[in-house]
């Protein structure tokens, strides 16, 4: 691993402190099932900095404006100031709770599976098991509804083109995740409808171009 330090200004607190700067690393081994890196030369949170005043914690610190509110928020002091935690883990969990705090939910779910692993490593347990409950909830209940939409355009585009059986198993596979996911709004609840729709028109063999106005009529037949 090759590192250099560079000094820093917080653009939180604008005081300065000296930063680790990763230029290059390396990892043994083959990863585990959720891509936890085996044998790791360097740190999971290394590509953070950490400002040692104020905690603020993102990629760089020197660039990153941002309301300041979080820094007083009582969840981020508890992970500031549990002293049973790694630097690594501290981090990880600092960076999940400020890209949450900002609804940036695929950065946020990325570092709740990082804190999970940081949490591994010094065999805090149970509460890496917590981390890895938020990441399961922020993809299902964020990530993978706000890819909603998009994800039943490539589902009906495939029954267009008469992959049949590849859109009609997408549909209802889809349409399985979408029902185990809490607190669905109207918008997200129709989809479900949408899927079946699709799925029963696959099943007819049907690649013609339909609307979605169809699947409501489609319900109340």
């Amino acid at each position: 691993m090759i590192i250099k330090y560079i000094n820093v200004q917080c653009s939180m607190c604008e005081k300065v402190s000296s930063q680790k700067k990763v230029l290059s690393y390396s990892t043994l081994g083959t990863p585990n099932l959720d891509l936890k890196p085996n044998g790791s030369i360097t740190s999971i949170a290394s590509s953070l900095n950490k400002c040692p005043y104020c905690h603020y914690t993102n990629y760089d610190i020197s660039q990153t404006k941002a309301l300041k509110g979080f820094l007083e928020e009582l969840e981020y002091k508890e992970i500031v100031n549990n002293k049973n935690l790694s630097e690594d883990a501290i981090k990880a969990m600092l960076m999940q709770y400020i890209t949450n705090y900002f609804r940036d939910y695929n950065e946020s779910y990325k570092w709740a599976i990082r804190s999970s692993w940081t949490l591994e490593d010094i065999n805090e347990k149970e509460m890496a098991n917590r981390y890895k409950e938020k990441a399961t909830d922020i993809f299902f209940n964020s990530i993978f509804i706000k890819n909603l939409t998009m994800l039943t355009q490539a589902i009906d585009t495939a029954r267009q083109i008469k992959k049949f059986d590849f859109s009609s198993k997408m549909a209802n596979n889809t349409k399985k995740l979408l029902e185990l996911c809490d607190n669905l709004v109207e918008k997200e609840k129709h989809q479900i409808k949408v899927l079946k729709y699709i799925e029963e028109l696959c099943i007819n063999k049907d690649s013609d171009k339909h609307n979605i106005l169809e699947s409501y009529e489609n319900e109340v037949n």
